[in-house]
């Protein structure tokens, strides 16, 4: 869900719903001192929406929302919030509006509350995500013919370790990377997170998922959320 300010007391909501896909809706008066549910709207929320569904796809008109389910840990934790905008960005780039996927619904809403419950590794969680999003997009990653390392594409002194180059960084293929490659295919949320990787690791695996959906998705542009993630 993304929620932008409209005019003095509304606002104007992009949200992933189960029975349309994603679609933007106007909130009117929600920013006035005695609303009783607008608060309530607000990003990476999980909720229950009562709406005005227009066929001419303009802009759908809430009138009732609350709370499916609170996700008082993600907003408590400002890495926890740094992964969750990242699925939040990335769900708005990849997907067009009111195209309906129940599958991609129902892996927002786990990856939430896998995020909202994690107590470690939760970058692990986003790997995982976007390597499922990839797959329910119809471009999924097979990490055993793909090649992973493509160092040379973006800054590689960002990712790289110290004293590594960029021949060392395509080729280093220990045998915990190999297995954290197995569980993102194979293994689950809980199996992903059990996970301790290096943090040049994780950027070599942040840079190439970003390198991926821009191949991917035309006009995909630079992720905003990718400087607030490396912070």
């Amino acid at each position: 869900m993304k929620c932008d300010n409209y005019r003095e007391t509304s606002k104007i909501i992009t949200l992933y719903s189960l029975t349309h896909g994603k679609i933007r809706c106007m909130a009117k008066g929600v920013r006035k001192p005695n609303t009783r549910w607008g608060g309530n709207l607000q990003t990476l929320a999980y909720l229950n929406i009562l709406f005005y569904y227009r066929d001419n796809r303009g802009l759908n008109l809430i009138t009732g929302a609350e709370y499916a389910e609170q996700l008082k840990n993600i907003h408590a934790d400002n890495e926890k919030l740094k992964i969750g905008f990242r699925i939040v960005e990335l769900v708005n780039k990849t997907t067009i509006d009111y195209h309906e996927n129940v599958a991609i619904f129902e892996l927002v809403k786990d990856s939430l509350q896998y995020l909202d419950s994690a107590t470690k590794n939760y970058e692990n969680l986003l790997f995982k995500f976007e390597f499922m999003l990839a797959k329910l997009l119809g471009f999924g990653i097979d990490f055993k013919k793909d090649n992973m390392y493509r160092a040379d594409d973006l800054n590689a002194e960002d990712y790289m370790s110290p004293g590594e180059t960029i021949r060392d960084s395509r080729m280093s293929y220990n045998k915990t990377e190999d297995k954290f490659y197995n569980v993102l295919m194979d293994g689950n949320f809980a199996d992903v997170m059990e996970f301790n990787i290096l943090t040049a690791f994780s950027k070599k695996m942040d840079n190439y998922f970003e390198l991926y959906f821009r191949e991917h998705i035309e006009n995909m542009g630079i992720f905003k959320t990718r400087k607030i993630l490396n912070s």
